[in-house]
């Protein structure tokens, strides 16, 4: 490598102009950025809360928290930041009475309760249910200290240990130890043996599947004519899919088990240690190695929701990247290093071509949508379009590297 860890994480990539996304005002992007955290919520809070908090606790973690029958002896505060569930704070008062609990001998006195919404993709089998994964996932990354503890399993969500954090920012990722622990974090992951189904093409099936809904049941080619989203009335993408699938095949990337949105946002920093934990994974599954490092590295020298500068770095980054998570592969399995597959070239082939694959993805997640994200933001269908050409540009401007570099041929 010609450069150091330290001066290769200080880079970053040029911003690329919007002047052309608003619709009726700012466009969805600008939006996006001004988003304050205590607007990214899902739904509003159902009645009882406080009650029904107060019950879980009781049942799946006992001592303390059955030493008072009023909902006045918590603190249940809404957590901000989910794009799918609703998540809260819940805190046992100090007035409340303290005992011994067997099963907790470092009781929890303040948790992170998860209540099921309906997700935006389907990420599962019709036969195991929509949060069957999600159960067996989150057990096992409490267990091996990957994700937060987990401290009871209901059928509408899930009771987790509450950690006060901070995002992995920018601030974090230019720290070389924080980096290693974050992809040594993902290599751990990657070599995990998760008991669920192991598809390996969900995030092509996904895309394929949003297109299809788009075109015919989201009025798709009208929007894209009346907005003159000229990237996809000249490039269609059930075309690029097709030939999506055949970059995807040719890759013959190992197949690993994925988190599937690994962004800095679902990466906590524990506040009280800064300790690295994982959470979000809620569309976990099977699928090509290098799916996570893409998406992780396409934030790369930006925070989150700032898309119009996110995308992927010059190549020493990707290759001081991808030679790093090899040197934490090999510490799992040794005589991982010496594998053909798993050189800096392939694997920074794969992260090129599975951007492009993260690109379409959310262009079609984009384009089949039918209402909005998060409260704050109204859903627009023509912004919405707007929003997907864009998305589109950056598919075809990342195509057009893969081409330049010789990894694909269209």
């Amino acid at each position: 490598m010609s450069k150091s860890t330290t001066n290769v994480i200080s880079k970053s990539v040029e911003k690329i102009s919007l002047d052309d996304l608003s619709t009726n005002g700012d466009g969805i992007i600008d939006m996006f950025s001004k988003l304050k955290d205590e607007e990214i919520i899902r739904g509003t809070k159902p009645e009882g809360l406080e009650k029904k908090c107060l019950q879980l606790c009781q049942s799946f973690i006992g001592g303390s928290w059955l030493q008072t029958t009023e909902t006045g002896n918590i603190i249940v505060t809404r957590i901000t930041g989910g794009l799918t569930n609703q998540l809260y704070r819940v805190q046992l008062k100090d007035t409340v009475n303290r005992v011994l609990n067997s099963i907790y001998p470092i009781e929890p006195t303040e948790v992170a309760i998860k209540f099921y919404m309906p997700k935006h993709m389907k990420s599962y089998n019709e036969e195991d249910g929509e949060r069957l994964n999600d159960i067996i996932i989150l057990t096992i990354l409490s267990q091996v200290g990957i994700g937060p503890k987990v401290y009871g399993i209901f059928s509408e969500g899930v009771i987790q240990e509450f950690v006060d954090h901070d995002q992995f920012t920018v601030k974090y990722q230019k720290r070389p130890e924080k980096l290693r622990e974050v992809v040594s974090g993902i290599a751990r992951v990657h070599h995990l043996n998760v008991p669920i189904r192991k598809t390996n093409n969900w995030m092509l099936d996904e895309t394929i599947a949003g297109l299809k809904v788009a075109y015919s049941e989201c009025n798709a080619q009208a929007l894209i004519d009346e907005v003159g989203a000229a990237n996809i009335q000249n490039n269609d993408p059930r075309i690029e899919y097709e030939k999506m699938v055949k970059y995807v095949e040719n890759l013959k990337a190992p197949i690993v088990f994925c988190h599937n949105d690994f962004r800095g946002s679902n990466i906590l920093v524990r506040k009280s240690d800064e300790k690295v934990l994982f959470v979000d994974l809620e569309y976990s599954a099977f699928g090509p190695r290098g799916s996570d490092l893409a998406t992780y590295i396409n934030e790369w020298g930006f925070e989150p929701f700032e898309f119009e500068k996110q995308g992927l770095p010059d190549d020493d980054v990707l290759e001081m990247f991808a030679q790093m998570y090899i040197d934490e592969c090999n510490k799992i399995v040794p005589g991982y290093a010496d594998r053909p597959e798993n050189t800096v070239v392939a694997l920074v082939k794969e992260i090129k071509v599975l951007n492009m694959l993260l690109y379409l993805f959310f262009l079609s997640f984009m384009m089949k949508s039918k209402d909005n994200l998060v409260d704050a933001i109204p859903f627009d269908p023509k912004a919405n379009m707007k929003f997907s050409d864009y998305i589109y540009k950056r598919y075809l401007d990342t195509k057009q590297r893969c081409i330049a570099d010789g990894i694909i041929v269209d």
